[in-house]
């Protein structure tokens, strides 16, 4: 079993949440408890999702992944970047 272990931030982040949700109307309470059981997306559903709303963070990335693996050429050496 892997502990958890939160900064000081996190803990904040974790305990206005929780004050939040106690606060919250019986039926907002009742439709977040819905929305976040059914959030448990396949992955490639997620990838779909996220190609088809933010199509240029899409390609970006494809074009990072593109360049890591070399398909452009080879990388510059580092001694170009030294200024």
């Amino acid at each position: 079993m892997s502990s958890l272990n939160l900064g000081f931030m996190e803990k904040n982040d974790v305990q206005s949440f929780i004050e939040t949700l106690q606060s919250a109307d019986r039926n907002e309470f009742a439709g977040f408890t819905m929305r976040f059981a059914r959030g448990d997306e396949a992955s490639w559903k997620r990838f779909i999702k996220g190609a088809y709303n933010h199509p240029i963070t899409w390609w970006i990335g494809i074009f990072q992944l593109t360049m890591q693996m070399g398909i452009w050429g080879t990388p510059l050496p580092t001694s170009f970047y030294s200024f």
